[in-house]
């Protein structure tokens, strides 16, 4: 090939690739420009979100080599009025900003905004946004929740004599047949309350004018729910609840569930005269195979939890102590979860301020699951111990002991994590490592 003709046909081949340049350019010029300045936008806001602190943690656990920051939680209030939060940020560990929230208040401390933001939210948007309206007794009778700046949820709220009745409205964001834009209701919620809050009547709607769902619920005097019925209305009943209460000489109550004429769950409570509240210490349901599938435990001092315990499907998912501080503030909670044959204890750490008020929560991993768990207050104190097979990361116990170390309770378990029984301790002696 002669010279002339090869440099013609190379500047030809190149001809062509500019003009398919140039049309690429033209085409997703706008395209890539729009991409290049959200990445532009994106880069300049993380790092002025990325705010950080210096983390001073007066803590003895981030001496402790099995203790590893995961997080710190700051709150912070309106110097005018100390008692409202108008701040909550969250921190990793190490001491940049993740997410936050913004509270508003009018002068009468009602909260009327709350906005919760993430690094990515685009501008002029928050991740979460709740707005709420106030009558003049200051009851909340409106209420608005956005996400990224869209409405997805509203309440209203009317008091009456005896009690209250709200309806909740979920929305979806669609388009007409014109492709203009349009909210839609895809759910509804009726719900008729009493005097002490508690539903009596709650029918479900989705999309449609017909009711999918109509529960009715009845109390006795002390409020202490006796019957409940769910159907496609008040007839049409598909499932009916009854809850038969009985009460111990040491004022423990205990509730039978029965679902259609079969026991379906038992719970049980102990009463607080001084608050005048019953508290859940017990939970024992069972699925159609007669099989134990939800199992609850707990403790308290007078109203403070102390610890509880909790099985799904048969299976320890949790378990939890709790410490107070003299005036009845939590101080520290220890929580292991086990999930899919794998565990995790997490320690949080309270702090407060000069004013009693709440300024931070301290998150770590515990790296050794099978440290005690103290829990207490300044009158009932102890600590428990989640109990191993040697080699194995699945709990087989969790020993309750007081404090002058003797054995109180031990919660069994088998091999696979799966509940067996409850054990009332010796109390005769120390079995303390």
């Amino acid at each position: 090939m002669k010279p002339e003709k090869k440099k013609r046909r190379f500047l030809f081949r190149a001809g062509i690739i500019l003009l398919l340049a140039a049309l690429c350019v033209c085409v997703s010029g706008p395209f890539f420009y729009d991409k290049i300045q959200e990445a532009g936008t994106e880069t300049a806001e993380i790092p002025k979100a990325r705010k950080r602190i210096s983390i001073e943690d007066a803590g003895a656990y981030v001496l402790d080599a099995s203790c590893v920051l995961l997080e710190v939680r700051q709150y912070v209030y309106d110097p005018a009025r100390p008692e409202v939060l108008v701040g909550e940020y969250l921190y990793d560990q190490e001491g940049y900003l993740t997410e936050w929230t913004d509270r508003t208040c009018d002068e009468r401390n009602n909260l009327l905004c709350e906005r919760s933001h993430t690094l990515y939210d685009k501008g002029g948007t928050a991740a979460g946004e709740t707005v709420y309206e106030y009558d003049e007794q200051d009851r909340i009778v409106h209420e608005m929740r956005y996400q990224a700046g869209i409405l997805k949820e509203e309440g209203f709220t009317r008091y009456l004599e005896t009690g209250s009745a709200g309806v909740w409205y979920q929305y979806e964001l669609g388009r007409t047949e014109a492709g203009e834009p349009q909210m839609y209701i895809v759910s509804q919620e009726e719900t008729v309350y009493n005097g002490a809050g508690e539903p009596l009547y709650c029918c479900q709607y989705k999309e449609s004018d017909r009711p999918e769902c109509v529960i009715c619920t009845t109390y006795d005097t002390e409020g202490k729910i006796l019957h409940r019925t769910e159907g496609k209305n008040r007839q049409d009943v598909d499932q009916e609840w009854t809850f038969e209460w009985t009460e111990s000489e040491s004022g423990l109550l205990e509730n039978t569930i029965c679902k259609n004429g079969e026991r379906e769950q038992t719970e049980n409570y102990v009463y607080n005269p001084d608050t005048d509240k019953r508290y859940l210490t017990g939970v024992c349901s069972w699925d159609k195979a007669g099989d134990a599938s939800r199992i609850y435990r707990a403790a308290y001092d007078k109203e403070l939890l102390l610890w509880e315990m909790e099985c799904s499907q048969g299976k320890l998912y949790a378990f939890r102590t709790f410490c107070y501080r003299e005036n009845g503030t939590n101080r520290l909670t220890m929580e292991y979860v086990q999930e899919y044959n794998t565990n995790q204890m997490t320690l949080y750490r309270y702090e407060y301020d000069e004013q009693d008020r709440l300024s931070g929560v301290y998150l770590y991993d515990m790296e050794s699951a099978g440290k005690d768990q103290p829990f207490g207050t300044e009158k009932r104190e102890g600590y428990a111990r989640i109990e191993f097979y040697p080699m194995q990361s699945i709990a087989v116990g969790i020993a309750l002991y007081g404090p002058d170390d003797t054995l109180e309770r031990r919660f069994r378990f088998d091999p696979f994590g799966y509940y067996i029984k409850e054990e009332e301790g010796e109390r005769n002696g120390s079995d303390r490592n």
